[in-house]
């Protein structure tokens, strides 16, 4: 009875695991979404130029962190560091477990949502209607148009 008991434990203990961690991608946040018209846009460009971003849905690269209760997405390492806000977008992910993004804390992942100005002014902006939040994800690729022949 006792090594029923036991491997019940471990069964559990182990679904939550993987359950914590997301999918094979390491992806706690994925949609159905079609994701189609996103646009890969880099920090830098956000950062200096938010405005050109707002409304937009567009795929991002950063290193996420959990303070407190906030969710943001930093530049690089030194920004985290620092605490360098200006160089930082803030992540809405309401009503999200964070037990599920833990293992994403202090790593560098994919973001793909819909960036908007936000009632921070510290922040660069911030990111709403998440729709992927993985360490490896592969944006996909823009097809250049066919060539005319002249």
């Amino acid at each position: 009875m006792n090594f029923l008991k036991i491997i019940m434990v471990v069964l559990i203990f182990n679904l939550r695991c993987a359950y914590a961690s997301g999918d094979e991608n390491g992806c706690p946040i994925r949609t159905d979404d079609d994701t189609s018209s996103s646009q890969p846009v880099s920090m830098i460009s956000l950062i200096v130029n938010p405005e050109k971003y707002y409304g937009k849905m567009m795929y991002i690269k950063g290193l996420f962190d959990i303070d407190q209760r906030l969710l943001v997405i930093y530049l690089d390492r030194r920004s985290k560091l620092n605490i360098i806000t200006k160089e930082a977008v803030l992540v809405r992910l309401g009503g999200i477990d964070l037990d599920l993004l833990k293992n994403l804390d202090g790593k560098f992942v994919y973001l793909n949502g819909i960036f908007e100005k936000t009632e921070f002014p510290k922040f660069a902006g911030q990111f709403k209607k998440v729709q992927i939040l993985c360490l490896n994800f592969q944006a996909p690729k823009r097809v250049p148009p066919p060539e005319l022949k002249k």
